[in-house]
């Protein structure tokens, strides 16, 4: 085995999830070192890779932890770490699926039940997080669309900017998310009477229409003006009503700039 292999061998047994006979392996390629168990050298790595994840877990879902303490989010954490959608080469993008793992461990232990909205909880702070690696780029402006509808009239594409996310929840997780920050955060919330459909920018959240939400979520896929408008059917003209409104807030870009 060369010694690419040998390192890749060595890091996969970092990995909780790793079966045994991986992790015997990586522990057959290490140096034998006087006085020191190959064994437990592995296992002291691996302990500190995964206080680290816990780490990154806890920068980026504070307000879940906060709800949960910090017992009870470093056992799932620790879930997490366990389990294999947890890889991630590059901790940046650690704990992208962790709100998986909190739906499942309400969903099978009882005393968790109270907490349903913390896996959209965890969505809103994920998308939160990853805003700080987004680029901004130029938005459009109507002088911009005015001309591009001249020139490809319906094959116009519209997208959104990178610094813009989207999602829906019926739990109030904005307000929860605020009173958090306002430091007002108690186990007492209303539920929204309708399914809350929020915009996420790096300067605030911003909670739009279905059609803007519909309108903005087929824009992402970079499709064509044409191709939005019938995809949303009657809502079509109530989200084309608010175009402008998206436009001036410099939600949308064109990829044909």
């Amino acid at each position: 085995m060369n010694l690419l292999h040998s390192q890749q061998a060595i890091a996969y047994a970092l990995a909780p999830s790793i079966n045994q006979h991986h992790f015997d392996h990586a522990v057959e390629l290490l140096q034998n070192q006087h006085g020191v168990d190959n064994r437990e050298r592995l296992l002291v790595y691996r302990h500190c890779v995964t206080a680290a994840q816990q780490r990154v877990l806890q920068m980026i879902y504070p307000v879940c932890e906060k709800i949960l303490g910090e017992q009870c989010f470093a056992s799932l954490a620790r879930d997490y770490a366990w389990h294999s959608r947890s890889n991630c080469a590059d901790l940046n993008g650690y704990g992208k699926f962790f709100h998986v793992t909190l739906y499942e461990s309400i969903t099978h232990h009882s005393e968790l039940e109270a907490y349903g909205y913390l896996p959209d909880l965890a969505r809103l702070e994920w998308v939160i997080h990853q805003l700080r690696y987004t680029s901004e780029v130029p938005s459009i402006s109507r002088s911009n669309i005015a001309a591009l509808t001249k020139t490809y009239a319906a094959e116009l594409k519209l997208v959104t900017v990178p610094t813009i996310f989207l999602l829906n929840s019926p739990w109030p997780v904005y307000d929860i998310w605020q009173a958090h920050n306002l430091n007002r955060l108690t186990a007492e919330f209303t539920m929204p009477e309708a399914t809350q459909y929020l915009l996420v920018t790096d300067q605030h959240i911003t909670e739009v229409s279905l059609p803007i939400y519909l309108f903005l979520r087929l824009a992402s896929e970079a499709r064509t003006i044409s191709d939005i408008a019938q995809q949303l059917g009657k809502l079509a003209e109530p989200a084309f009503a608010e175009l402008t409104t998206m436009i001036d807030k410099g939600w949308l870009t064109s990829p044909q700039l």
